[in-house]
């Protein structure tokens, strides 16, 4: 008992004037506050004191300079990763008629705002998702996740056309050919990824019906299976296997 009252007086002493001693003091007292919790009792005298008073800055509006120093401090302040259900939590006090903007819609005048603060913002210029993030999007909005399910009518050559893999596909047999037109070598332009062996008869060899069947067919997603052609070229392939 004697030392928690010779803690407590030391905490409460009051500041010595030497400046040296002054620093040291200080820190202790920032110390002896750190982990430690107001009551609930103290929390509502605070909130109570608080009432009714007018706030010293309201309505007064920072300068740009206080603005851009609080930008920079802002973004190289690491921020606190939050658990899964705190987002979820989030994510629900926002939900339906708890949102703001539920059942309003923007103004054209400030469509015309956001963009033109848009404008020059370089802040995701070139930035990639990682590609476990891009699958997860992918799935999460894949079937009847997706806000435009209509119950499957897609024929299953368009359904995986559209899907993330085929995407990914078509991505590395470009950059396998440096986009290159292997016909006309022709370098960028509107550009296809044409099938070598095509892509109704791999469909029908491997009776596949289903996007999880294209997923699990290796001969599918074989790079070496496909050639990029510009959209001249690949008109006249067609074409051609069409006589």
């Amino acid at each position: 008992m004697p030392q928690k009252e010779t803690y407590e007086k030391r905490i409460n002493m009051p500041p010595p004037k030497d400046p040296e001693k002054y620093l040291i003091w200080e820190e202790k007292q920032r110390l002896s506050h750190i982990g430690k919790k107001a009551s609930q009792s103290t929390l509502d005298k605070m909130s109570e004191s608080h009432k009714g008073l007018i706030p010293w800055n309201k309505g007064i509006h920072s300068s740009e300079l206080t603005k851009h120093k609080q930008s920079i401090a802002l973004k190289n302040k690491p921020k606190p990763p939050r658990i899964k259900e705190h987002c979820e939590n989030m994510s629900k006090s926002k939900m339906g008629e708890k949102n703001p903007m539920f059942g309003e819609h923007h103004t054209f005048e400030a469509h015309v705002k956001m963009h033109m603060a848009q404008l020059g913002n370089k802040k995701k210029l070139g930035y990639h998702f990682p590609m476990d993030v891009r699958i997860k999007m992918s799935e999460d909005k894949k079937g009847d996740k997706c806000s435009r399910w209509k119950g499957g009518i897609s024929p299953t050559e368009k359904i995986i056309r559209r899907s993330f893999k085929y995407r990914e596909w078509v991505k590395q047999v470009f950059e396998r050919d440096n986009f290159i037109c292997q016909k006309c070598k022709i370098r960028g332009g509107y550009l296809n990824a044409h099938h070598i062996k095509p892509f109704a008869k791999i469909l029908e060899e491997n009776d596949i019906t289903t996007i999880e069947e294209a997923e699990q067919c290796a001969e599918f997603w074989d790079i070496n299976n496909g050639i990029t052609l510009c959209k001249k070229c690949h008109n006249k392939e067609h074409f051609k296997n069409k006589e």
